[in-house]
């Protein structure tokens, strides 16, 4: 019996752990489709509620989620494999309850930050290494952007701000200066609508230092961490699922 059709078929109470390691001989032919539906089954038969999500492509790539108490309820590494764009349904997990979000190495659409994440209204806290941009322009669907200008020329629109619960935001990979400009600029805009974030920091190329001053009038906490030239990645390296 594969390892999907055992965690289709079996019944365990809410007391469980699920922990599974994956080697390359547990994937079918079509691995995207195997690393999907086993991610959906086993987040579909949890029920205990999960708080914490942290999803990693390094290795191995990982997929582990914790419970209220802070209890690993679900534990998936995948060994010789890299989530690729169908990797994951994000719109079928059960995250309803979630409070915090970690992702490492892969790139989520804004229409999916916005379709899923955006609507969630206990999510306190995003970590994301790399893959920045398309949540940066997430966090406020009502700023404008015109990304052919030079300058972040930015207008604010009538609409509902998305990610109503967040206070801390922990992004690594900041390059671009129009990243930073429209960050600023959103914060200003969720401070003048009652949705100020608590915490902030940032690993950007830079010394930040006019950052953490544009910033610091916007959020109690504000903290720069510079990433030297040898580890800024190669251009075009940054897709997004």
């Amino acid at each position: 019996m594969s390892c999907l059709a055992f965690f289709t078929t079996v019944t365990y109470p809410n007391t469980a752990i699920v922990s599974i390691s994956c080697p390359r001989s547990a994937y079918h032919t079509d691995n995207d489709t195997f690393v999907r539906d086993l991610i959906t089954v086993i987040n579909a038969k949890n029920i205990v509620p999960i708080t914490s999500l942290s999803v990693e492509n390094l290795y191995p790539a990982t997929f582990q989620g914790q419970d209220s108490q802070g209890i690993r309820r679900v534990s998936i590494e995948f060994h010789h494999f890299d989530f690729q764009p169908s990797g994951i349904s994000w719109d079928s997990l059960a995250l309803h309850h979630l409070k915090s979000f970690k992702v490492v190495g892969i790139g989520i659409l804004r229409s999916v930050w916005l379709s899923v994440f955006g609507k969630l209204e206990k999510l306190e806290t995003i970590v994301i290494r790399h893959y920045t941009n398309e949540l940066i322009d997430g966090l406020c669907p009502v700023i404008s952007r015109d990304p052919a200008a030079v300058d972040a020329t930015v207008t604010s629109t009538p609409g509902k701000l998305k990610f109503s619960a967040l206070k801390s935001l922990s992004l690594n990979g900041m390059y671009e200066r129009w990243e930073v400009e429209t960050l600023a600029l959103c914060f200003r805009e969720r401070q003048r609508r009652g949705f100020s974030l608590r915490r902030l920091w940032i690993e950007g190329y830079g010394d930040g230092g006019d950052v953490v001053c544009q910033l610091r009038p916007l959020i109690s906490h504000v903290k720069w961490t510079q990433v030297h030239e040898a580890d800024k990645p190669d251009a075009g390296s940054d897709d997004t699922y």
